[in-house]
This record gives structure tokens, sequence and C-alpha cells, in this order.
């Protein structure tokens, strides 16, 4: 049969993308009211900003941020399920908005 996750789980998985990093969920199944997954953003300095937090078996949308990304997964001490599957894809930081300077001199 399929492995279910463990009771009392505590876990994050942090994500961390130069760019704008975009999530996909394959897999949401937890115990409704009691087990659940959180997304977060994290800002430059470290701080956490709660997207959402979640239980049971709707599956998430597809969303995309800037930066890094914080999932949270917590479970209690008695039903459990197959839990949570995700993966995410780093995209290509943005154009500077200034010009870089070079050290290179222009020719005559």
């Amino acid at each position: 049969g399929q492995r279910l996750y463990p009771h009392n789980e505590n876990v994050c998985w942090k994500v961390r993308c130069a760019g704008e990093v975009t999530r996909s969920w394959s897999r949401f199944r937890t115990e409704s009211g009691y087990d659940s997954a959180s997304l977060y953003m994290v800002s430059g300095a470290g701080d956490l900003s709660r997207v959402w937090k979640r239980d049971g078996t709707e599956l998430p949308v597809a969303t995309s941020h800037a930066g890094d990304v914080l999932v949270h997964f917590e479970s209690d001490h008695s039903v459990n399920d197959l839990g949570i599957a995700f993966a995410w894809e780093c995209g290509a930081l943005p154009p500077p908005t200034t010009p870089i300077p070079t050290s290179e001199t222009p020719a005559p």
C-alpha cells in the first residue's frame, strides 16, 4: 500500500530562488481540521508572511511569487493520510532597472 505520513510531524521546506518561484501540487491529503500545510513568503530580512494554511484533500492551485518561500507541514497524534507533494521551478532574474557600470574604458 501507499505510505502515510507519521504522527506528530513538524517539518519545513525552504525553496530558495533568485527570481520568481512557481509551485505546483500533485498531492494534498491531510486529516481535515487537524493536520495542515502552510505556505509562507520569506522577506529579504528573513521575516515570514503566511499566504495560506489549509487541510483536507483539495489541491492548492499553482502559484508564483518573487523570492524565497517556505512550506510548513504539521500533523497531530491520531489519524494520518498520504500527505502533500509539490514541485517548484525557479524563473530567471528580471533585467536590472538601472545600467550596471563597468570598469572598461570605451575605445576613442
